[in-house]
């Protein structure tokens, strides 16, 4: 066989790659037994959300609600970085002896 070519095409090449298909594997494993227990709590019989929920004003409209939250809290942490009492703090770190 030439270097580097290897009969089971399902070794790793490296310690690396292993490491990620062990992960996979326990993601996976987690995934399916969280799907047996769902499968066993929520009713069969459960119906599916009501149509008005499905419709795409209402999905828009959430997404751009989630957007403005998300947006908003960002500018107000940016406010909060610009004000005077955090610049007067990032000063007095500067200026610290290390």
């Amino acid at each position: 066989m030439p270097d580097g070519v290897r009969d089971d095409d399902h070794a790793p090449e490296n310690a690396a790659e292993g490491v990620l298909r062990t992960a996979l594997a326990v993601w996976l494993a987690f995934a399916l037994r969280l799907a047996r227990i769902a499968r066993e709590l929520i009713p069969v019989s459960a119906s599916f959300p009501p149509p008005w929920l499905l419709r795409p004003p209402f999905t828009v409209g959430m997404s751009v609600l989630r957007t403005v939250l998300i947006a908003g809290a960002l500018v107000i942490v940016a406010q909060y970085f610009r004000s005077a009492r955090v610049k007067a703090w990032a000063g007095f770190q500067d200026e610290a002896p290390r």
